[in-house]
């Protein structure tokens, strides 16, 4: 399913897979005010342990300009971008590779990038690994 924003599909999938928040949201008629919601659900869902990346004011376009173009990936990143590719990849829309700073971790790591629904998401290529297989131990032992 393409991960676009398309207000038309938003009371149906409410219908389908909303919480009972956003039900009683479309049943008052606060389904267009409650839009975060929505795309933190839907997220949740389609796209397990991935989180929104906010940059102010950034486009998705800009942000992964801004975010820094990897070169030399390790093979963990490289395996984790060939099964998030096959599983949410689209032709307009593909999963790339980039590098993010951490501030908790104090270092650059790698991530996976998408656009979704009109925001950008992400999701560390260890945390992405390890939701494959819960046993996986990266290289460095994170």
């Amino acid at each position: 399913m393409p991960a676009v924003l398309d207000e038309n599909a938003i009371p149906s999938w409410v219908d389908d897979f909303g919480s009972s928040r956003l039900r009683k949201a479309k049943l008052k008629g606060y389904l267009k005010e409650s839009l975060g919601v929505y795309r933190s659900e839907r997220l949740k869902l389609e796209r397990p342990e991935w989180k929104f990346l906010r940059i102010e004011h950034l486009t998705h376009s800009q942000l992964t300009e801004t975010l820094k173009k990897i070169s030399n990936p390790s093979e963990d990143a490289l395996d984790a971008l060939i099964d998030a590719d096959e599983r949410y990849g689209e032709e307009k829309n593909p999963v790339v590779l980039r590098h993010w700073f951490d501030k908790e971790v104090g270092k650059s790591i790698e991530i996976l990038v998408q656009p979704f629904l009109g925001r950008t998401a992400g999701i560390d290529v260890v945390d992405y690994l390890k939701w494959l297989n819960p046993d996986y131990q990266s290289e460095t032992g994170d």
